[in-house]
């Protein structure tokens, strides 16, 4: 029902490094997008990759979550980890903030090949992201800004001391550092964990 993939890949330059499990997530999203059963995904930061709610579920409202990334690094060497949702059904999935392939295609199962078709071309746009990193930076950070459907949106940023904020994200910046601006101050932030809010509803 899931694909898990891990892949070791050389570290780029020291100031780069961050921008890795980012941009991985980015290359999921493209395989998606180029996929023959394509589906468009975008990413929650910093690098969870979302598909919108199927059209026929009158129940989600709400992207849900069919892939993440792990990053390790072993010296020279990262290993990264995707673990991509395939033909789970709503009852398969353990949190009702998940969702698969299958479900944002309006349940229909995908086709065999579909597993080996979408690896290929992850590995693929793995390949490019990482060369294309280095050469040319900014056009990678410009390319996961777009997918990236955390901006703009009224979030909780949950925090490693487990601390919480809350505010709109107002951009990524070249260090792939999250901006929120929290009403009083703008804060940057290299690590946490995402939560969506609803948006706000426009007063009648």
């Amino acid at each position: 029902m899931s694909l898990a993939v891990s892949v070791a890949v050389v570290a780029p330059q020291v100031s780069l490094v961050g921008w890795v499990p980012l941009l991985t997530g980015l290359a999921v999203v493209r395989a998606l997008g180029d996929h023959s059963c394509a589906v468009k995904a975008g990413l929650k930061w910093p690098n969870d990759v979302l598909l919108p709610p199927p059209s026929n579920d009158d129940v989600r409202s709400e992207p849900g979550k069919v892939c993440g990334v792990l990053a390790h690094a072993r010296g020279e060497v990262i290993v990264i980890g995707a673990g991509l949702n395939i033909d789970q059904t709503g009852t398969d999935l353990p949190v009702d903030t998940a969702t698969s392939w299958r479900l944002a295609r309006g349940g229909q199962r995908l086709p065999p090949s579909a597993r080996q078709e979408w690896l290929g071309l992850y590995l693929g746009h793995l390949d490019s992201l990482l060369q294309e990193l280095p050469q040319d930076p900014q056009s990678v950070f410009d390319a996961y800004r777009s997918a990236c459907w955390s901006l703009g949106r009224d979030i909780v940023l949950e925090l490693a001391d487990d601390s919480r904020i809350q505010g709109v994200v107002e951009g990524i910046n070249d260090s792939g550092a999250l901006l929120v601006d929290e009403g009083r101050r703008r804060t940057a932030h290299h690590a946490g964990d995402v939560v969506h809010l609803r948006p706000r509803q426009e007063p009648r």
